[in-house]
């Protein structure tokens, strides 16, 4: 899927560009987001005018209606139109009101797409397209259908994120008989195999086949300048063993169940590879620091509930899970006892996973270490042959020498 962000800087009145008495900068009057995703349904139409009810679906993070909201908090009347039909916002009096019309006079193509039109209830100014490219790079991190975002500024494109698999998704195999310090502390004393589940037994891998890895790419365009990297995804499916007095309290707060299943999902940088030359990128200092963020560096990887939140991994790896938000989806709850139980301990299971990959990862270094040992010995032993050759004809040399003198 694709998403297009149209942002019209010109004037109310004419279509040159307004600029800000102050800064000389950019201001925004309207912004247009679509995508050509899955086509609105009846539910999704009838729940678009129910602003705070949020996604019943527990799959989802939506909640609160958090996401309707944001849109208000830039648009007093915005207007959304998908396939032949159209919902806009207006005002009578304090109340707010919705209009649904159909037309068939879109085209074809645009029928395709879902749309939301934002005039700007205050125009404000734009902003800055690094920033902005950051913020925008992160989002598309874990995204399943999502691969491609264009930012368009009075109809000329600016900025293009384009995210492309590598390869075909491998598995991650758990070697039972690992015999690391980390396995012997976890292994289960009957089974001698390493521990695939959360220390109180919420969440565990459904089977051998639950963790995945593959690479991917991602490529920025800013402004004509490119850049791109590449990163390791890991994947792991885990079912749930809520209890039931703890299915209710959340079920009361977050309005939903808990899922029956959770992913887990990472990404580690796997190299530092900008496709630039050392002239080019002194020039593209904007353009890598867009695409740093899809693949972080040691210490710079941050938690997503669906978008980057405030809070770090530590790592140089980036982590989504379903974990609970706060209500501005700014950081997981910590502050609610039961959401603070089930976000901790999806959190155990998080490094659980990437322990398992580590160790996956170090089993298959040594596989492919033990492959060339018997190259390497050969080459060993012919510097050890060459080392002692030349030390022999240095002592016969110095001998030599030696003799003449006497």
């Amino acid at each position: 899927a694709r998403a297009d962000a149209s942002t019209t800087t010109s004037g109310r009145k004419t279509p040159s560009v307004m600029q800000s008495q102050h800064a000389r900068k950019e201001i925004v009057t309207s912004v247009t987001y679509r995508n050509n995703g899955l086509p609105f349904r009846p539910q999704d139409w009838s729940r678009l005018k129910k602003i705070a009810e949020g996604n019943p679906d527990e799959s989802k993070i939506g909640a609160f209606g958090v996401g309707a909201y944001t849109m208000f908090s830039i648009c007093e009347e915005p207007m959304v139109l998908c396939g032949n039909a159209a919902l806009a916002f207006f005002w009578k009096g304090d109340a707010l009101w919705t209009k649904t019309i159909t037309t068939s006079d879109r085209p074809n193509e645009d029928q395709a797409w879902t749309s939301f039109v934002l005039p700007s209830r205050d125009p404000y100014v734009m902003p800055d397209l690094v920033d902005f490219g950051e913020f925008l790079c992160a989002s598309l991190t874990f995204t399943k259908c999502l691969s491609e975002i264009r930012v368009y500024v009075n109809k000329e494109r600016r900025l293009s994120i384009v995210k492309t698999p590598l390869q075909e998704p491998t598995m991650v195999k758990i070697n039972s008989k690992n015999n690391s310090s980390w396995f012997s502390w976890t292994a289960n004393a009957n089974k001698g195999s390493a521990s695939t589940e959360s220390p109180n037994g919420l969440f565990a891998l459904r089977d051998d086949q639950s963790l995945i890895e593959k690479l991917y790419h991602i490529q920025v365009e800013l402004d004509g300048n490119v850049a791109a990297v590449t990163a390791r995804y890991l994947s792991a499916v885990a079912r749930t063993n809520i209890p039931a007095d703890m299915t209710r309290r959340m079920e009361r707060v977050t309005k939903k169940k808990p899922p029956s299943k959770v992913e887990v999902q990472i990404f580690l940088s796997h190299d530092q590879t900008i496709n630039a030359d050392d002239t080019r990128l002194r020039k593209d200092r904007d353009v890598r620091r867009i695409v740093k963020s899809f693949s972080p560096r040691i210490g710079e990887g941050r938690i997503f509930i669906g978008f980057r939140t405030s809070q770090t991994t530590g790592l140089a790896a980036h982590l989504a899970a379903p974990f609970v938000p706060t209500v501005e989806r700014e950081a997981m709850d910590l502050q609610d006892q039961t959401l603070r139980i089930f976000n901790l301990e999806l959190l155990d299971f998080a490094g659980i996973v990437m322990r398992l990959t580590l160790e996956h990862s170090m089993v298959a270094l040594g596989i492919d270490y033990e492959k060339g040992a018997s190259a390497r010995r050969q080459i060993e032993m012919k510097h050890s042959r060459e080392a002692q050759e030349a030390e022999l004809e240095k002592k016969m040399r110095n001998d030599g020498e030696n003799d003449e003198l006497s």
